[in-house]
């Protein structure tokens, strides 16, 4: 009778397949586990409520004709903040050349434009009140989705930021908390809210580590490097205000363009670590004030400032049962 090696007998051979499928098996189970772990707990939604909150606020603010820090005396409140203030402006500006693949959307007329615009805002208060969340959420998302993708010229960071939270918000289930339907259900019913998925705070966080990811790549080339397209931005006038002499009297150029990058860098992954989150928060608040002091960025930097609250340090769930 032939012997065969240990290695090479039939039975180690299977035994061998067997620990390897079982290994794989393993890490796929552990693979899988933290995945719903990470998307998929249940908890408090306080945050996300938060959230909702502020984002509503900061929201309706953008549909005024608030101007950002950059020249805090000449902010004006008119609600609401129309794209096109004359007909002329409205067939000039190229509101036919809708986003591709949304020319199937219908065009609207001035006027209905207009009157969509007021609708949007006042679904935005309501919104940001927690008043009739769950219809007036999805509403308020879609009714932005449709004036941001008519065209093309709709389209700057803060408005594609908007639409992305709101998308999220408007459609999950965020007025748990800090709003009128949670004093209304309490009143009626007496008890807690029941715990949430974690999925809309988990798919608005990375939300901000890809805005800010994004913006760090882009930024990666000679231009930024050199500090050059600052000098662009400052003598095409897209530098200015009351701050701006100031500012740049006192940061060069290079500085503040390497700067930029390395923040960025920073708030794309530096939210998520308890250690490093502290440090990025108020590096990400420079970074944003520094920028609406010496630009018109309206209300792109207040946006995110609310969106880092998504990163805070959530409540034990167990404390939202808890009568007292």
């Amino acid at each position: 009778m032939r012997n065969h090696p240990t290695g090479n007998h039939p039975t180690a051979r299977a035994v061998s397949r067997s620990d390897t499928s079982a290994r794989s098996a393993s890490l796929a189970h552990r693979a899988l586990a933290a995945w719903n772990r990470f998307f998929f707990t249940e908890g408090s939604n306080r945050t996300l409520c938060l959230v909702r909150l502020l984002f509503g606020a900061v929201f309706v603010l953008r549909n005024t004709l608030y101007g950002g820090f950059h020249n805090p005396g000449n902010m004006k409140f008119e609600v609401p903040r129309h794209l096109y203030e004359s007909r002329k402006d409205y067939t000039l500006a190229g509101n036919h050349a809708p986003v591709w693949g949304f020319g199937w959307l219908p065009i609207p007329s001035f006027d209905q434009l207009q009157l969509l615009e007021a609708v949007v805002v006042v679904l935005g208060a309501f919104f940001a009140l927690g008043l009739f969340t769950r219809v007036v959420g999805p509403l308020v998302a879609l009714g932005f989705a449709y004036i941001f993708f008519l065209s093309q010229f709709h389209y700057w960071h803060h408005a594609q930021c908007l639409l992305l939270v709101l998308l999220v918000l408007g459609f999950s289930p965020c007025a748990d908390h800090y709003s009128l339907d949670a004093l209304i259900r309490r009143y009626r019913e007496g008890r807690p809210p029941p715990p949430r998925m974690i999925l809309p705070k988990r798919l608005l966080q990375l939300t901000v580590s890809l805005i800010y990811s994004l913006t760090c790549i882009v930024k990666l080339n000679a231009g930024w490097f050199t500090g050059d397209i600052l000098r662009v931005f400052e003598s095409d006038g897209s530098i200015r205000g009351m701050w701006a002499d100031a500012i740049l009297s006192v940061v060069p150029l290079q500085a503040m363009s390497l700067g930029t990058i390395f923040v960025e860098g920073l708030l794309a992954f530096g939210l998520w670590f308890r250690k490093t989150r502290t440090l990025t928060v108020v590096s990400g608040v420079g970074l944003h004030l520094g920028i609406d002091m010496l630009m018109q960025v309206r209300t792109f930097s207040l946006q995110m400032f609310v969106l880092y609250f998504l990163f805070r340090e959530e409540r034990d769930p167990a404390s939202d049962a808890d009568p007292s």
